[in-house]
């Protein structure tokens, strides 16, 4: 179940998302064609898609693509609960980000890729920890902003 969630937008649409949930916790997704970041403050996380099984625990991240995949959510040793952050790639707010100077990986893969599973340095980290200020305040961000928080986490991965 989902204890607590909070969204920043643009346009309509999630850019990032925070969620809080009791674990265990599983959910099933079915989300429109486009990449997903997701990174796990505290437990574990395990999504199930057509590419297999990927896990990821605390301070690790998972890139891919997002589609029909089952989540399923577990505590870890520290914590009673999971809190995890996704970062969502629309690529009608990558294409407009990029309107100017179209960059290699917004053009059309001709092949499916698998996910990729990162372990956090130092800046995904202190990005991540930035993103809890708006994500406790709201108001401080706008949609201009959040565009660029976006493009400055693209320029960091």
């Amino acid at each position: 179940m989902i204890v607590d969630q909070d969204t920043i937008t643009y346009k309509g649409m999630p850019l990032f998302q925070r969620a809080t949930m009791s674990a265990p916790h599983n959910q099933q997704a079915n989300m429109q064609d486009m990449a997903c970041f997701f990174y796990i403050v505290q437990g574990k996380y395990e999504a199930v898609e057509s590419h297999g099984s990927y896990r990821i625990s605390e301070k690790e991240a998972l890139l891919k693509r997002c589609g029909n995949y089952v989540s399923h959510y577990t505590n870890s040793e520290n914590s009673e609960a999971c809190e995890a952050v996704a970062i969502y790639f629309f690529p009608d707010i990558l294409h407009e980000i990029y309107k100017n100077e179209v960059p290699s990986f917004l053009q059309k893969a001709t092949q499916d890729v698998a996910p990729k599973k990162l372990v956090a340095n130092e800046l995904i980290e202190k990005y991540m920890s930035n993103l809890f200020v708006y994500f406790h305040n709201p108001e401080l961000i706008d949609e201009e902003l959040a565009r660029l928080k976006l493009k400055e986490f693209i320029l960091i991965l």
